[in-house]
């Protein structure tokens, strides 16, 4: 194969594996907080080592959101591996992540955030991870509560009568009346 064609082949590549990690989890407006670690660990085969640390912005701690996270990958295998996310006092894991040759994990938690989000990874049988990986936060928009309606204040209200007529006044009558009967 040329040069020419390898590089293509290589760019090629690239877009696909870009394109599969969009198609995983889309970017969106709606993430309030999006992490990708990507490198290369090594350590002692069951070791955890942190990945990532990030600060949760003030308004959304004590929120209940979603967070995914999701893999894609390569052709390598490291089986064992284990993402391990933290907030607050709430731990998930995410296993599986590169136990076969192009393989995808998604996972989705809700949780209470706490004042930061941080990720490890708990390394497999081979003490190795060469695998990226995105994790996003959402969380829904916050409802108001229903509004108040007020009642207007309670007021005395005054009784309305139909319109009374007035009888004309008597004429005055002079002597003693007759009765019959």
């Amino acid at each position: 194969m040329s040069r020419r064609t390898t590089r293509i082949l290589g760019v090629f590549a690239a877009v696909v594996a870009l394109a599969v990690g969009l198609i995983v989890v889309p970017a969106g407006a709606e993430d309030d907080l999006t992490v990708k670690p990507d490198e290369v660990i090594r350590g002692q085969p069951g070791s955890t080592v942190t990945v990532a640390t990030e600060q949760i912005p003030a308004d959304l701690v004590g929120n209940v959101c979603d967070v995914r996270i999701a893999t894609v990958n390569g052709s390598s295998v490291h089986p064992g591996n284990v993402v391990i996310t933290r907030t607050g006092d709430q731990v998930f894991e995410t296993p599986g992540i590169e136990d076969s040759p192009e393989g995808k994990v998604t996972d989705i938690s809700s949780v209470t955030l706490g004042e930061t989000l941080t990720l490890d990874l708990r390394l497999g049988d081979d003490g190795l991870s060469s695998l990226g990986f995105t994790v996003a936060v959402d969380c829904p928009e916050p409802t108001p509560a229903p509004a108040q309606v007020e009642s207007p204040p309670e007021e005395s209200t005054p009784t309305v009568l139909p319109a009374q007529q007035v009888a004309p006044p008597a004429d005055p009558v002079s002597g003693n009346p007759t009765f019959t009967g």
